[in-house]
C-alpha cells in the first residue's frame, strides 16, 4: 500500500513520534527498526566494532567498547599476519587511551602437536595468543581464532578470558599448523574498556577483527 502509517513499537525511526497506523494498511520494516528493537531484548549479540586492513602497523587499538551494557564480549581475528616470522600475537586491556602492560597478566596455554601439553605463564605484560612463531607473509595463514572476555565491564579482580586459534608453525612450513588454546585472567581490580593487539616483534601487516558484545539478559 502506498497510503497510511504502519503500527506499534516498530514505528517510523525518523519521527519524533511513534506512527498510530490504521486498519487497512501495512507497510515494510526496515533493518535498522528491525536492529533497534531486537536490541531491546536481551542475549542479543551487537557488532561493536571492526577493522579490515593491509596497512602495516605496530599494533591495533579497540577503545571504549566495554561498557555496562554487556555481560561478554567475543573477538573474532580472522586474520592477523606479522611483518616478522617467529613472532607471538599479544593483546593487552586498555583503559581509556592507555595500555595495560604491567606485570598482572596470568594465562595457561596449550599449543603444538607433539605432546607438549600445557604451561602457566605469570606475571606477563600482555597475554600471548601462541606460543610457537607464526610464519610471516600472506600466503602463509597468519593467526586465525577467537577471544572471549567474561564480566570485563566490572572492576572485579582477574577480568578473565578464554582463548583458541591457529597458526602456521615458524620453524615449519605453512603445511603444518599450531592449535592453540588458553584461559588468561588480570590481577588487577583497574577498570577497562579496550584491548590492544599487537605482535611480540615487528609490525602487523594484515588484521581483519571484528567485536561483538552479548547484551545482559
Amino acid at each position: 500500500n502506498t497510503s497510511g502509517t504502519q503500527t506499534g513499537l516498530l514505528g517510523d525511526q525518523a519521527e519524533s513520534t511513534w506512527l498510530t497506523g490504521t486498519s487497512t494498511t501495512e507497510s515494510l520494516i526496515s533493518p535498522a527498526q528491525l536492529k533497534v528493537a531486537a536490541n531491546a531484548f536481551g542475549g542479543s549479540m551487537v557488532l561493536l566494532a571492526s577493522v579490515d586492513t593491509a596497512t602495516s602497523t605496530s599494533a591495533h587499538e579497540f577503545q571504549s567498547f566495554v561498557t555496562s551494557a554487556y555481560d561478554t564480549y567475543i573477538i573474532d581475528i580472522g586474520l592477523a599476519i606479522p611483518a616478522t616470522t617467529a613472532a607471538v600475537l599479544e593483546m593487552q586491556y586498555m583503559d581509556g587511551a592507555s595500555a595495560l602492560s604491567t606485570s598482572d597478566y596470568v594465562l595457561t596455554i596449550s599449543y603444538g602437536d607433539d605432546g607438549r601439553g600445557g604451561e602457566e605463564l605469570t606475571g606477563r605484560a600482555n597475554i600471548a595468543l601462541n606460543r610457537e612463531g607464526i610464519l610471516n607473509g600472506a600466503s602463509k595463514g597468519g593467526w586465525a581464532g577467537r577471544v572471549t572476555l567474561f564480566n570485563a565491564a566490572a572492576n572485579l579482580r582477574r577480568h578473565p578470558g578464554i582463548f583458541h586459534g591457529l597458526h602456521a608453525r615458524s620453524s615449519n612450513d605453512s603445511d603444518e599448523l599450531q592449535l592453540v588454546t588458553g584461559a588468561f585472567q588480570y590481577r588487577s581490580t583497574s577498570s577497562i574498556d579496550g584491548i590492544r593487539l599487537q605482535m611480540s616483534t615487528g609490525n602487523i601487516t594484515h588484521m581483519t577483527v571484528q567485536i561483538y558484545g552479548i547484551r545482559n539478559s
